[in-house]
């Protein structure tokens, strides 16, 4: 999937609208999402990316104000991308905040929820 940024946004924003804000739904949503990247792990290549269209695409379905967000960093002495999905400003479902390695450059979204 190598989509430039714009296309992606107005993709995934055009197939993921929905105005249901049931916290219930969201982490039901949720759950399952992780249960079906667990199992996708083992076979994705670009996992963070991978992981973060996932999330982010189920999420606004299920009425949840998430953005996907593209950053970069230095990692052993080399430029490395992440991306990762932010609810509520923070990062959501990662294991560790990419933030202080990973300045975000571009989110889908781009404009901050209130």
């Amino acid at each position: 999937m190598r989509l430039p940024f714009r296309l992606l946004a107005g993709w995934l924003d055009r197939l993921s609208r929905r105005d249901l804000r049931d916290g219930a739904s969201v982490e039901r949503t949720s759950q399952r999402v992780e249960r079906v990247l667990a199992r996708l792990q083992p076979v994705t290549r670009h996992q963070c990316y991978v992981r973060g269209v996932i999330r982010y695409y189920f999420l606004r379905r299920a009425g949840a104000d998430v953005r996907l967000v593209f950053g970069l960093g230095a990692v052993a002495g080399a430029y490395e991308g992440h991306c990762w999905v932010e609810r509520a400003g923070e990062p959501y479902r990662e294991p560790r905040d990419p933030r202080p390695i990973f300045t975000p450059v571009y989110a889908v979204p781009s404009h901050v929820h209130s």
